[in-house]
């Protein structure tokens, strides 16, 4: 019988209180086979049950032992009291786990899975709970922590049960509550936000319950979907030898309307950009640099052609991975480089902007580099007739491109946005990208 959802208590991976919580992936069906249930339902789910059995948890060691908590973070808490070097001393396996990541040099949560499965020994069947507690007693006193200490710890919770307060909803569907780094958001995302921002003093009912009253708000608009925005999402399963196993359409995507008022500022500001005559490059250099790449497609010359002389303030590329957009860009560079015109790349990750760079010769780094030059007013900025090009564009969020193109606005720099609008969203913030394709006159696509 296999585990297809586990959860443990942990704060940064440092568990004094250990739990798991079980789910049989098997299923006795009508014809009296067993038979393994689809999980992809319960994988979508997984860290929201999480966070409010963490939340359940919370309530009732609060209600029975009236401990208090420190604050919540990703979801858990500790128990306020505990010195850190008991939770140290309780955290072998943590420990463990990390010394081998460091042995191999890894950091990534891929790595950590390796080596918690590396490090894993099997259970001494042998060992009786009873048999337990007189080593535990004698590693806490090792550290300092006494049944004196822990006797402290508990009667002090004055956490009671308080309603939701307006505050807390603003904050939600505000530009720093859940649009900060995503366009959209289902009710998993308000759940787990309420269960880091409410106390111990809320059940997981009343959490879900509460979820759904804040869905409710006139701060807050339903989204209609169509079935490909849910085919490759950050829920999606991703089986081991890379195939993506679409997620289950299970959820109602909604928005603010603060943040679709941004987008469709963004969308405008672009529009209006359309006869700016921004960066318009040389016939002579366009001719040169297209004459000089015989293996360019007829599709990458009308491309070349039509970001270096269109004088469009924003130019939307569209084209799959492997379709020549990068090599496309060598020669867009070449031309605009050859009529003294700086470019500039960027990309959300420091891979996607090494990758860019190699690949078309424009010099690049990561989108926040570049906004945190931007926004310094001790350095010059963009300039004037420049070109921003943004490699992976649908990945960025729609907050930071606004920033970006109100730069290069205030500038009168141009600004090329790249990307696959069906590439995989990991934090599903690219619909500001996906609208800016769809207007007329905005899209480049080699195929």
């Amino acid at each position: 019988m296999a585990a297809a959802f586990r959860h443990r208590t942990s704060r940064a991976g440092d568990p004094l209180l250990h739990t798991h919580v079980l789910v049989a992936n098997l299923i006795h069906g009508d014809d009296g086979k067993w038979s393994a249930l689809d999980g992809r339902l319960l994988y979508s789910h997984a860290k929201t049950a999480g966070c409010l059995y963490q939340v359940q948890l919370r309530k009732e060691l609060s209600r029975r032992l009236e401990v208090e908590w420190t604050q919540v973070r990703n979801g858990t808490a500790e128990i306020e009291g505990i010195p850190r070097a008991a939770i140290d001393e309780f955290s072998r396996r943590r420990a463990e786990i990390e010394i081998r990541m460091e042995q191999r040099g890894e950091r990534s949560a891929r790595a950590a899975q390796v080596a918690t499965l590396d490090t894993r020994r099997a259970k001494d069947q042998g060992v009786r709970p009873e048999g337990l507690q007189p080593e535990w007693e004698r590693r806490a006193e090792s550290v300092g922590l006494t049944r004196k200490d822990l006797k402290r710890t508990l009667g002090h919770s004055r956490s009671n049960y308080r309603p939701l307060f307006s505050g807390l909803t603003d904050e939600l569907f505000g530009p720093e509550g859940l649009t900060r780094d995503a366009s959209s958001f289902t009710v998993r995302e308000v759940i787990q936000a309420l269960c880091e921002r409410r106390g111990p003093g809320v059940s997981a009912a009343q959490i879900e319950k509460e979820a759904n009253e804040l869905l409710d708000s006139d701060l807050v608009v339903r989204l209609s979907a169509t079935k490909s925005d849910f085919l490759l999402t950050s829920t999606s399963l991703r089986l081991g030898n890379g195939q993506v196993v679409p997620s289950v359409n299970d959820a109602t995507r909604y928005s603010t309307k603060e943040m679709l008022r941004l987008e469709e500022r963004l969308i405008r500001s672009a529009v209006d950009r359309q006869d700016d005559s921004v960066a318009v490059a040389d016939k002579v250099a366009l001719k040169d640099a297209v004459g000089g790449r015989g293996s360019l497609s007829r599709e990458q010359r009308r491309m070349v052609e039509d970001l270096t002389r269109s004088g469009r303030g924003v130019e939307v590329v569209v084209g799959k991975a492997g379709t020549g957009k990068t090599f496309a860009l060598d020669a867009v560079r070449h031309v605009w480089e050859s009529s003294g015109v700086k470019v500039i790349g960027c990309a959300l990750s420091a891979r996607a902007a090494k990758e860019l760079e190699a690949g078309s010769g424009i010099e690049s780094s990561t989108i926040a580099a570049l906004m945190k030059d931007l926004d310094d007013w001790n350095t010059p900025g963009l300039e004037r007739d420049s070109v921003v090009v943004v490699d992976e564009a649908g990945m960025v969020g729609t907050r930071q491109l606004d920033a970006l193109l109100n730069h290069a606005e205030e500038a009168g720099a141009k600004v090329v946005l790249v990307g696959d609008d069906k590439q995989l969203p990991e934090i599903a913030a690219g619909g500001a990208f996906r609208a800016l394709k769809e207007e007329p006159r905005r899209s480049s696509c080699p195929r």
